[in-house]
């Protein structure tokens, strides 16, 4: 066997069904439409809007983000305008209010951080937000356990892939305030199946290097990159694929919030007397999708360190081309110098120690 931590899921096999345990899927069936990734469910919400109301395609979007949220509304003709954060993920509230009323938005999305809501500040706003009749949608993508605060937004959305060994998966919630599911477009059904299939090879490939001596690394990282490529370039909303949904219909989302949670509290008292790390994290965040720092050495050459060790750190996220020349000196820090340490139910309290143990041994240069 090898033993390596992080980089994307491997293969594992349908969980054991335990009855009493609570499922995502048992919540997600009933409320809302399952989809291919989290940029289809951001693509479904934004064609939910267009059905149901004019729009002059103006939307309001975090300059912290990445290009898989931008990207459909500059595809559906949106001016963009974006909002800022501070250091400690929260955002900078009055500023924001003054660019809601100036910009006069359609849209506005925000995403919970890291399992922390720093946004929790401008919520009693967000009814008098969609009563002008701007539609408010909440990325859970990052803080998936996170509680939904009195259903503030009119769409919740997030990636599934990103927290399950499921090549793909994503979800729309469309809220009606109250936590009720509201009337929907047509859920579309048809899976990506060319992607799904390149990327479960990878992940069974991968499966098969961590446990059975299969040696070629470079062919299942190579599928890897094909199947993502090929998400990057799809030109339709596609559904989730039966295997996800299967899948999510066995998982444990009770243990595995349990065991991210445990994680997260190795991490966070670990890591705080490693000197060349700061800790981007709220002590009050609920089971993060990563454990999130900024590294006060080069990122790169910690990155390469921790590779050595085999534990393997991304960047979360590099900076989208849209919002580069928006960045204030807090965000653009955030994108210079974070690093994302992984929390997942695929390792226990052992593994959170030994990523531990290979950061104090890092050379501070």
């Amino acid at each position: 066997m090898r033993y390596e931590i992080g980089s994307f899921y491997e293969y594992e096999e349908l969980p054991k069904k335990n009855i009493n345990a609570a499922r995502l899927a048992d919540f997600l069936c009933d409320r809302a439409v399952l989809l291919g990734s989290g940029r289809d469910a951001i693509e479904y919400a934004i064609s939910d809007i267009e059905s149901k109301k004019k729009v002059n395609k103006r939307v309001l979007l975090p300059a912290y983000t990445c290009d898989t949220v931008i990207i459909p509304f500059e595809a559906a003709g949106y001016d963009i305008a974006f909002f800022h954060i501070d250091k400690q993920l929260n955002i900078l509230a009055d500023e924001f209010y003054n660019l809601a009323e100036n910009f006069r938005p359609d849209i506005i999305l925000f995403h919970t951080y890291y399992g922390y809501d720093g946004f929790s500040e401008i919520r009693p706003k967000l009814e008098e937000y969609k009563n002008k009749g701007i539609s408010v949608i909440e990325d859970m993508t990052q803080s998936l356990f996170l509680d939904m605060n009195g259903y503030g937004a009119d769409y919740y959305v997030g990636s599934l892939r990103k927290w399950f060994p499921v090549a793909d998966g994503g979800f729309c919630f469309p809220c009606d305030g109250k936590g009720q599911r509201r009337e929907l477009l047509d859920c579309p059904h048809k899976e990506n199946s060319i992607y799904v299939s390149i990327k479960t090879k990878a992940m069974e490939l991968k499966r098969r290097y961590l446990d059975e001596g299969f040696d070629d690394k470079a062919e299942f990282l190579a599928l890897n990159k094909r199947a993502e490529e090929l998400l990057d370039k799809k030109t339709q909303i596609f559904g989730m694929s039966h295997e996800a949904m299967k899948y999510l219909g066995s998982a444990d989302t009770d243990e595995i919030l349990k065991i991210r949670t445990d994680n997260f509290e190795v991490l966070k008292r670990g890591i705080r007397n490693i000197e060349w790390l700061e800790n981007l994290m709220p002590g009050n965040a609920v089971a993060p999708l990563y454990y999130a720092v900024c590294v006060k050495m080069k990122r790169e050459y910690i990155q390469e360190e921790m590779k050595k060790k085999n534990v393997f750190l991304p960047v979360l996220w590099p900076i989208p081309k849209s919002a580069a020349v928006f960045l204030n000196d807090e965000e653009k820090y955030i994108y210079d110098n974070m690093l994302a340490i992984p929390c997942d139910h695929r390792y226990n309290e052992n593994d959170m120690q030994y990523i531990i143990n290979c950061m104090e041994n890092i050379k501070v240069l």
